[in-house]
């Protein structure tokens, strides 16, 4: 996490740098066939990861965070979320209103709403208790804000790009998908080489 900090602080593209420090942290996933994670290792090439060529539109991405005041932030990895809460901090401090959506229930490695409620002061709703964000498993709370045409959508990882884009047309203009490509099926899908970081608005 200092390293996180340390990388914002010194960037002149305040942007840019939370879309990376938001991608880098989708590295930390176990069990993706083909990607190797280590908690020992992890923090030491963090700073390099954040270096890394990012697959973005970036004058689209920041045309749209600077278009929308609310965003709907989908959450992943247990792990990572520690660097999406500094992102949704940073998030805040430029204006933003920022409503988190974590998992309902224990669902593989994924935070889950009740989780992220014990040690963060977001405001956060579950969003289902499968992998990914799937309409057939949305909650309520999800739905409305999902379908809102003043939220930005901001979603993080594979899982819920697996399952959001079966129907992410509905949402053209206002989601943006940040996740590192771990496997090659998303990454094929997504037309980047396995293993990129990524920040796709659709």
């Amino acid at each position: 996490m200092p390293r996180a900090v340390e990388f914002y602080e010194q960037s002149p593209d305040k942007i840019e740098a939370l879309i990376r420090i938001a991608s880098a942290a989708n590295s930390m996933e176990f069990g993706v066939k083909g990607h190797d994670f280590d908690n020992l290792t992890f923090g030491r090439v963090f700073a390099d990861t954040l270096q890394e060529n990012l697959h973005a539109d970036m004058a689209e991405l920041k045309r749209r965070l600077q278009s929308f005041g609310k965003i709907l932030y989908l959450t992943d990895n247990c792990g990572e979320v520690i660097f999406d809460l500094f992102v949704i901090e940073k998030l805040k401090e430029m204006g933003k209103t920022v409503v988190v959506g974590s998992k309902s229930e224990p669902i593989i490695n994924d935070v889950t709403a009740d989780e992220l409620k014990s040690f963060s002061d977001v405001d956060v709703i579950p969003t289902g208790n499968v992998v990914g964000t799937a309409l057939e498993h949305l909650s309520l709370e999800a739905s409305v804000l999902l379908f809102d045409p003043e939220w930005l959508i901001l979603s993080k990882g594979m899982g819920n790009f697996e399952t959001m884009s079966e129907f992410d047309q509905r949402l053209k203009g206002r989601l943006i998908y940040i996740l590192r490509a771990k496997c090659e099926p998303v990454a094929a899908k997504m037309a980047v080489p396995r293993g990129s970081l990524v920040a796709r608005p659709i």
